[in-house]
């Protein structure tokens, strides 16, 4: 189902006309990815349709916003969404559920009363006469009998389509409670056919965006050049971010940034290779038919925001210096909170892709950490000095020397391997002594990692970490020596605490009722850092007082802490 809104399209044709019009002067400067959703991300520039297998058809038409043709399948894993409900996507933007009809919410489109009756809190305790759609969809039969009594072939009715235009999302009872993956076939619809949600900041998605590093883009080469093994892409299924390339091998070559504000690249970058997407397949997906989709392989690139997208070069002009960024998103089946399969990223046809920031020589673009890469404080060497390469005869003569030029987009992000932390890494300041220490005496485990029963409305039914029995104001420690790189009071993780540690490792303490140390601080290894047992506002997502645990490792990924602290 497609939708062009000349209004609104008229209106990010603008902004974006607006922004690039305007060359960022500091080649540093870093485009603000805080507030972007994805009504504001660029327009798509293909046309084409596409049958996603086991999943919908797609159709796009050029000029066309990501959000009015991206299926909900791109991010209920990756950024989270199939946990949210409509209720809080308002509540983030200001809206209110109860101002959109039930034929603004596409999902329910495709529902049985069944599926209603499995999905949807309480709403089985209902009299058939007390909602509306309902009543109207059995033809007023059943008035008197509680839903949850139905018979099978009264469950097995779906509503009037035609008629869910005349009834508010609010007839039915707790379907603004729900959240999104509990309905069936969710991720088919489209962003926009998800009430707000085409309007909500990536930043409010439960699923934290990760904050990249940026790094310089020296040289722009295009597809005459010979293999390149010093490489800085590839793919998760690789194993890889160095897969080599062969010719044709059209590709960036980075050097580092060098600036003391901000999470730019003080090392390891110089001289590395940025092969474009467009000219580069790697092995992509991951289970199920879905994985094997246009032979199971994407367009080389990089994570860093996260797997919510992945991140690749493309277009590349050698004469001018410039191409441009892509975001290529994967679809991946996902129910009651468990991803099923994923296809591979931006896959044929631009149909799981989308512009997303142009550049030039001597501009930045947001990379991945580089792991093992040596601590030099920010101080550049001689040789990440050399930003300018003599060799080359564009550069003696000082061409392509053009700042960043382009969008300046409002939001943005995520990835699997990407840096979360604009702090340095301990890792790179000292070695670990010992494993790292469970967070007291006392502590049991009652919820462990992975999927279990859905234990609030607002909680994901796949535990990505352990929880633990605890009085509220029980003092936790630190596993690990490291730094305090995030805390702060979330929506769905209440106060919460995260710990780069000297293993690599990143350690989040949640629900937590106090926090003694604050962002940037140095912890050691066994030292009090917290209250555990949140109430009230400091809960977030939790139906009593516990402490919950997760560890990433240091690709970014998480793991069962059960598996690497000793509880």
């Amino acid at each position: 189902m497609n939708r062009l809104a000349a209004t609104s399209l008229g209106v990010i044709t603008l902004a974006l006309t607006t922004l690039q019009a305007s060359a960022i002067v500091d080649p540093f400067e870093r485009p603000t990815l805080d507030n972007l959703s994805f009504g504001q991300l660029p327009a798509t520039d293909t046309n084409g349709a596409i049958e996603i297998p086991g999943g919908p058809t797609v159709h796009w038409e050029r000029g066309e916003s990501p959000a009015d043709y991206l299926p909900l399948g791109v991010i209920m894993d990756s950024l989270g969404a199939g946990d949210l409900t409509l209720n809080e996507i308002g509540d983030a933007i200001g809206i209110s559920p109860g101002d959109y009809t039930l034929d603004d919410f596409f999902p329910v489109k495709w529902q049985t009363l069944q599926h209603l009756v499995d999905a949807v809190p309480e709403l089985p305790n209902y009299r058939v006469a007390d909602v509306k759609p309902i009543f109207d969809a059995l033809g007023g039969q059943y008035a008197d009998s509680l839903i949850v009594n139905l018979p099978t072939e009264a469950l097995s009715q779906t509503l009037d389509v035609d008629k869910l235009v005349d009834y508010s999302i609010h007839d039915i009872p707790n379907l603004a409670n729900t959240p999104l993956d509990h309905f069936d076939r969710a991720g088919w619809s489209e962003i926009y056919g998800i009430p707000g949600l085409e309007d909500l900041p990536l930043s409010n998605y439960p699923t934290a965006l990760k904050q990249p590093f940026w790094a310089k883009v020296d040289i722009v080469y295009g597809d005459k050049e010979s293999t390149r093994r010093d490489t800085i892409t590839g793919s998760v299924q690789e194993n890889s971010w160095s897969v080599p390339c062969e010719k044709p091998c059209a590709y960036l070559e980075m050097t580092n940034a060098h600036t003391t504000s901000g999470n730019l690249s003080k090392f390891g970058y110089h001289g590395k290779h940025y092969i474009a997407g467009d000219f580069q397949k790697v092995k992509g997906g991951w289970a199920g038919q879905e994985s094997n989709w246009v032979g199971g392989y994407e367009p080389t690139g990089q994570l860093p925001f996260g797997d919510f997208a992945k991140v690749s070069a493309s277009d590349l002009t050698e004469q001018k210096g410039k191409g441009q960024l892509r975001l290529n998103y994967r679809y991946c089946e996902r129910s009651f909170g468990v991803t099923k399969a994923c296809t591979p990223y931006g896959v044929t046809g631009g149909i799981l892709s989308t512009p997303f920031l142009p550049f030039k020589e001597t501009g930045i673009i947001p990379v991945m950490a580089l792991t093992g890469a040596p601590a030099n404080n920010g101080s550049p060497s001689k040789e990440d000095t050399a930003d300018v390469d003599k060799t080359d005869p564009r550069k003696a003569e000082g061409g392509a020397s053009s700042p960043i030029s382009g969008i300046n987009p409002p939001k943005l992000g995520s990835s699997e391997q990407g840096q979360s932390s604009t702090q340095p890494s301990p890792a790179e300041e000292e070695e670990c002594e010992g494993p790292p220490l469970r967070p007291g005496a006392g502590y049991r485990i009652t919820s462990g990692y992975g999927p279990r029963p859905r234990p609030c409305p607002t909680c994901s039914s796949f535990h990505k970490g352990v929880d633990i029995g605890t009085p509220m104001g029980t003092p936790l420690q630190a596993a690990q020596t490291g730094t305090i790189v995030e805390t702060r009071v979330a929506q769905f993780n209440g106060l919460f605490v995260k710990i780069k540690a000297c293993d690599g490792w990143t350690y989040s303490y949640l629900h937590l009722s106090e926090v003694w140390l604050k962002e940037g601080q140095k912890v050691e290894k066994g030292e009090s850092i917290a209250k555990s047992g949140g109430v009230g506002p400091l809960a977030g997502s939790s139906t009593g007082p516990h402490l919950h645990v997760s560890t990433l490792n240091p690709s970014g990924t998480a793991v069962d802490p059960n598996g690497y602290i000793n509880f």
